[in-house]
């Protein structure tokens, strides 16, 4: 089975913006600020974001099978979405990955928060997973502390227009070519 095909079977039990029922986040207080307005905290902004989920939706993507799209216009430096999926240790990870590469599911759901801790959004994860990579992508994820817990938040990184797919960087390591996977991604500086 594909990493795409167990995201679409999870895919109905998936919504925007975070997931209270799945993780004990309730009452968080972030410790960053937001430096363009110093009155209002991330901690604001990470409220509106809970509150009000963007319009977004998954579909046929022309970079990888599905991708997310923008079913309203997104400002730039907006927080679009929480990256969910389940933490775990770095060693943890690594067995997954090499199950998921056996099974020919490929490891792009596990995001880096931390030297020791992954979040794997393979099986248990929100519509953030449904993002694709591009080496000219129109947003980017920011790792902040959410309650002395790390929170991956995806923002937009320009004005991101109504139908358009959500993309960023994947920042992927260099691998043996055996191992790499593909960039589809078609932008003119695309690394391959």
């Amino acid at each position: 089975m594909k990493r795409f095909e167990i995201a679409l079977k999870t895919a109905p039990y998936s919504f925007g913006g975070p997931q209270m029922e799945r993780l004990t986040w309730l009452e968080m207080r972030l410790k960053e600020s937001n430096p363009d307005d110093p009155y209002e905290s991330c901690e604001s902004k990470y409220e509106k974001l809970k509150a009000r989920k963007r319009r977004l939706k998954f579909e046929r993507s022309r970079i990888h099978d599905w991708g997310l799209f923008a079913m309203e216009p997104i400002p730039k430096d907006e927080m679009i979405i929480e990256y969910i999926g389940e933490i775990i240790r770095e060693s943890v990870a690594d067995e997954r990955e090499r199950k998921y590469q056996r099974l020919g599911i490929g490891s792009s759901y596990l995001f880096r928060i931390e030297d020791q801790t992954i979040s794997d959004a393979t099986v248990k994860g929100n519509l953030a997973r449904f993002i694709n990579h591009s080496c000219d992508p129109n947003c980017y994820a920011k790792i902040i502390m959410v309650k002395d817990d790390p929170k991956i938040i995806i923002y937009s990184k320009k004005d991101i227009a109504l139908g358009e797919e959500l993309t960023y960087d994947y920042q992927f390591e260099p691998e043996a070519d055996e191992m790499k996977i593909p960039c589809l991604c078609n932008s003119k500086n695309c690394r391959g």
